[in-house]
């Protein structure tokens, strides 16, 4: 199954990290945060930190 990628974002890359997709909806809020750092490991993924102002930064320019 393709992925849709109008519901990602691209934070193109800086001298802080490389090129990041971003899904424009929450995944894993269902989970406590020993939980969703193990299912992140798992998805290979990682939660935004710096890069999370950049995110809403980036959202805040989309009609959606």
């Amino acid at each position: 199954m393709p992925i849709d990628l109008s519901q990602y974002i691209l934070l193109e890359e800086t001298d802080k990290h490389p090129d990041l997709i971003v899904p424009i909806e929450r995944t894993l809020f269902n989970l406590n945060h020993p939980q969703t750092q193990k299912e992140l490991e798992r998805q290979n993924s990682f939660m935004l930190s710096f890069e999370f102002s950049e995110f809403l930064r980036r959202l805040s320019t989309l009609s959606i």
